[in-house]
């Protein structure tokens, strides 16, 4: 049986090539001027989305592969948050469903159609209240289906079950905002550091950090 290591090695070697212009390229995406905390664009193989400048919290979806695209701000767009969008992430287990955070305190999740968005969409296939301030990222859990983290500027992380719409559990008391959110690869674990640099691993299954410990001592994660 081929062992691990030497399954790693085929990709040792290989490097990507970009394609040109004319094959596969996306004009007039008109982001937002502020920054966002998270991702400021989220793909998979059938879907890109990224943050749409504008009022509110607009987000554009498209199909992943496409020739000679330009956008002219008119297609349909996601318009269900009432402020900036910080984070978006594509479900690994579904690639129709799309998550989202807002500056406006709530997580949502999308349901893409598959032949795309025909019209502007405000109301969400699910959406989930609790944080107390702005929400800055959100992430799938990687091996248990609609489970999602998210964390927040009131010094939270929360775990959502996204078929019943509801919080599972919230680790509270972080010391600062958090500014990062990971899975581990199984997601037995995750992570978070936070303003106050401190790290912070922790079981989903609890609300108590299993570790917590000192972070990097530069002002930038």
């Amino acid at each position: 049986m081929e062992s691990e290591s030497s399954a790693w090695l085929k990709y040792r070697y290989l490097n990507g090539v970009s394609f040109q212009g004319s094959e596969c390229r996306y004009d007039g995406i008109q982001m937002p001027v502020a920054g966002v905390e998270g991702n400021s664009v989220a793909a998979n193989t059938k879907w890109i989305a990224t943050p749409w400048k504008g009022g509110g919290g607009q987000v554009f979806v498209t199909k992943a592969i496409q020739e000679n695209c330009k956008f002219n701000g008119s297609e349909p767009k996601i318009t269900g948050h009432s402020k900036p969008v910080q984070d978006l992430s594509f479900s690994p287990y579904d690639d129709n469903l799309l998550g989202t955070c807002s500056t406006d305190g709530t997580v949502k999740v999308w349901k893409i159609p598959e032949e795309g968005f025909t019209e502007n969409v405000n109301d969400a296939h699910v959406e989930l209240a609790g944080h107390a301030k702005k929400v800055t990222l959100c992430k799938w859990h990687p091996t248990s289906d609609n489970i999602m983290g998210s964390c927040s500027m009131d010094n939270t992380v929360k775990i959502w079950d996204i078929t019943k719409s509801e919080c599972k559990l919230t680790c509270e008391g972080l010391e600062g905002i958090p500014q990062s959110l990971e899975w581990n690869i199984n997601g037995s674990m995750y992570g978070c550091i936070t303003k106050g640099k401190k790290l912070y691993a922790n079981d989903p299954r609890t609300d108590e950090p299993s570790l917590v410990t000192n972070s990097h001592e530069g002002i930038k994660i």
